[in-house]
This record gives C-alpha cells, sequence and structure tokens, in this order.
C-alpha cells in the first residue's frame, strides 16, 4: 500500500461526494474494492464520503482505483466515510475466526456481522436461481457456525422453508391374468410370459411335467397379479 504520510499535500486529491445523511449510518466494509464499486454502495445507504490519494494527476477513471483504507472502520456509524484509495492495494493476511449462526438471518443484518467482524464473504442463490436481495434471508452458510475461518458463503433466499420432495411416479398396473386352464403346464407358462407374469405349481412337492394338465388356476382370469398359482395333474 503506497500510502504515506503526506497524503494531505499539493500532489493528493480530495474528493468530496455524495450528499451524506444527518443519521449516521453502519459503514459497510469496501476496502480493496474498485472506488466506483465502493462509492455506489455508499450512495445507496445515503452515507457521504471523502477519497484522499489520486497521484499527481487525481482521480480520472474511477474503476482503475481501489480503496486501501477507510475510517471509520467497518460496523461503526457513522455519516461520512474517508476512503484512501491507490491504484494497487497489498492484499491484507486472512485471520480466522469463529464464525457466528447466520441462518435465518435478513442478509443485510448477516452482512453487517461479517463486516464488524472482518471476515469476507460470498452470496450465492440457495434455490440455484437469481439473487434477489430485497427481502433475502440467509438459509444456509459454509463453513458452518462454529467453524473457524476467514471467509463464508451465505446461501440466500427469500423463503427459506424446503420444498418437499416429488412424489414417486406411480407404479404401473399389474398386468391381467390370462386363462390358462385346460392347457398343459407348457403352453400355461408360454402364455403367462407373454403377459410378463411368473407362475408357481400346486401341489409344490409334485413333479409338474410340462404336458401336465392345468386342471385350475389362482387367481382367476381376468385379475391382476404378479405370481399365479396353477394347480395341475397329469390328467384333469
Amino acid at each position: 500500500m503506497r500510502v504515506k504520510s503526506s497524503l494531505i499535500s499539493a500532489a493528493s486529491v480530495l474528493v468530496l461526494a455524495g450528499c451524506g445523511s444527518p443519521e449516521p449510518q453502519v459503514v459497510p466494509d469496501v476496502r480493496h474494492e474498485r472506488l466506483d464499486v465502493a462509492e455506489e454502495r455508499l450512495d445507496r445507504l445515503g452515507l457521504g464520503y471523502e477519497e484522499i490519494g489520486g497521484g499527481t494527476f487525481g482521480i480520472v477513471v474511477r474503476s482503475e482505483w481501489q480503496v486501501c483504507r477507510q475510517e471509520p472502520a467497518p460496523g461503526r456509524k457513522a455519516s461520512k466515510v474517508r476512503l484512501i484509495v491507490d491504484r494497487y492495494c497489498e492484499p491484507e493476511p486472512a485471520t480466522e475466526v469463529v464464525l457466528p449462526n447466520l441462518v435465518g438471518d435478513p442478509l443485510e443484518a448477516a452482512e453487517r456481522t461479517l463486516e464488524r467482524r472482518n471476515v469476507s464473504y460470498e452470496v450465492a442463490s440457495w434455490t440455484g436461481g437469481r439473487i434477489v436481495r430485497a427481502g433475502a434471508r440467509v438459509c444456509d452458510q459454509e463453513p458452518d457456525a462454529g467453524r473457524r475461518a476467514a471467509d463464508v458463503t451465505l446461501y440466500v433466499a427469500a423463503d427459506c422453508t424446503p420444498k418437499p420432495p416429488a412424489p414417486p411416479p406411480p407404479l404401473p398396473p399389474l398386468p391381467r391374468v390370462p386363462h390358462v386352464v385346460g392347457l398343459d403346464l407348457g403352453e400355461a407358462e408360454e402364455a403367462l410370459g407373454v403377459a410378463g407374469i411368473s407362475y408357481v405349481t400346486a401341489p409344490r412337492d409334485a413333479y409338474a411335467e410340462l404336458y401336465w394338465d392345468v386342471c385350475a388356476q389362482r387367481p382367476a382370469a381376468g385379475r391382476r397379479a404378479e405370481v399365479v398359482t396353477l394347480y395341475v395333474e397329469p390328467r384333469c
């Protein structure tokens, strides 16, 4: 960071911007943001600001400058913020803190909490759709509360109520049982196979040959079933 003690000198440019609000507001963290982005955030909050720095030729293209430091610090209340700017700001070393529980908080309140603790954060959609900040709440956070981290992702949505899972698709109806009484077992087996139905023979301990006759069936023809019992005899 190339911010010298002689910032307020003939070579420095001091720019007053924004009308400001007579009522102090909670100051957001705009450090290491592009100057034009920081100005836009402060304007939305009605905070006045003054920019210190700018080099010999001053601040011409605002998107090419960064906010290296701000006074007062994030989370404090003020009606005006001093933005110390430069072309490039050395990144500050990340400091891990114990993350608070932000789930259920309004997004703006969660942001203020993180800014007061100097925790960087990213906002993502909890539903996978477009992020709408108005009325958004924190539905989840990563890492979880109680973990130590230097940054956190906030998953937000207007409604955090989990959607019920989709009902399973209805099962297809069971096949209808064909009439196989009077056929031999081989013919009945073929007819049931075409219908997608398996079978067992009764009596179970009988040695059923394929040429045995089917004397009865359960369930009866026309019913729906997966398995049919065939009562077989050498001859009905």
